[in-house]
């Protein structure tokens, strides 16, 4: 998980949370956010056919956005 989520990488190992949401339209929400937030992972293309992007949120967890392309 480190490796597609640097920002974790200076964690410890213990109780942690992600959050994973599948949205319908992830451009425009990504336009919504980008400027508004901390983007920890930029809108990209994985290799399990998703579209996605990745945020912390005021308490530092990570809120990952995909829709299926």
């Amino acid at each position: 998980m480190v490796a597609e989520y640097p920002v974790l990488n200076d964690q410890n190992v213990g109780a942690g949370f992600t959050l994973f949401v599948e949205v319908a339209d992830i451009e425009t929400l990504y336009q919504k956010l980008q400027d508004k937030v901390t983007i920890v992972k930029a809108l990209g293309m994985t290799d399990y056919g998703m579209s996605e992007f990745a945020i912390t949120d005021c308490n530092g967890v990570v809120l990952t956005f995909a829709q299926r392309q």
